[in-house]
């Protein structure tokens, strides 16, 4: 394989790459609402915070996506029955990371767990103890 025609099939790759990241962000945004809006029905969120949270979610999970996609990818099936176990463990992993997240960097806690208030959206950054070393939102329930 010749140099040029080597850069030139990386370029490719590398632009369709990106375009695909590009395409899926939206669709991972609708992802993360639609399981939040699923698992926690119950909850009263209102669009506009649900819509912050998925967008910073999005922006905070795509620094690491590609390393997860190349995971997921090199992790094969031997059998089909482990291989439907297998996605349905990372479908519920994923989901209950969302919610997880979502309701730690939410007022959910703060508010005592009372599911009749509204929950509001407050920063993703709450969830990173390197970001907000002293956020503790538990801290009144001891």
């Amino acid at each position: 394989m010749k140099r040029r025609l080597f850069l030139a099939a990386t370029a490719a790759a590398l632009a369709a790459g990106g375009t695909f990241i590009g395409f899926s962000t939206n669709s991972y945004q609708d992802i993360v609402k639609e399981v939040i809006k699923t698992r926690l029905h119950y909850l009263k969120i209102s669009k506009a915070d649900l819509n912050k949270f998925a967008a910073a979610y999005a922006q905070e999970v795509a620094k690491s996506r590609t390393k997860v996609m190349l995971i997921d990818f090199s992790y094969g099936c031997r059998t089909t029955d482990l291989c439907h176990q297998m996605v349905n463990d990372r479908i519920n992993y994923f989901e209950n990371y969302i919610v997880t997240y979502f309701l730690k960097s939410s007022d959910f806690f703060i508010n005592g767990m009372n599911e009749n208030k509204p929950v509001k959206y407050l920063s993703i950054d709450l969830v990173d103890p390197y970001k907000s070393p002293c956020y503790n939102p538990f801290a009144r329930l001891i």
